[in-house]
């Protein structure tokens, strides 16, 4: 899977802020860690079962899509 960039040019502000001396966490590295966790959690995306790279995205995709519909049901 290939993340691309939006057309202004940087995905997100990863860098610390000028000045800082101490540990501060960066609010949009923890988004997508997170993420990377909850679809880490099946099985199938835990390791590189699959063959090729289009069946690899379709299965992070199929997690991703049962982790929404989880959340909804929850709601509703």
């Amino acid at each position: 899977m290939v993340v691309r960039s939006p057309p202004g040019g940087a995905v997100g502000d990863l860098v610390p802020p000028p000045g800082a001396t101490t540990f501060q966490p960066l609010r949009v590295r923890w988004v997508v860690e997170r993420t990377f966790a909850w679809i880490g959690r099946c099985r199938r995306n835990s390791k590189d079962y699959e063959r090729t790279e289009s069946s690899s995205e379709a299965m992070v995709q199929v997690s991703s899509i049962r982790l929404m519909l989880r959340r909804l049901n929850k709601c509703a």
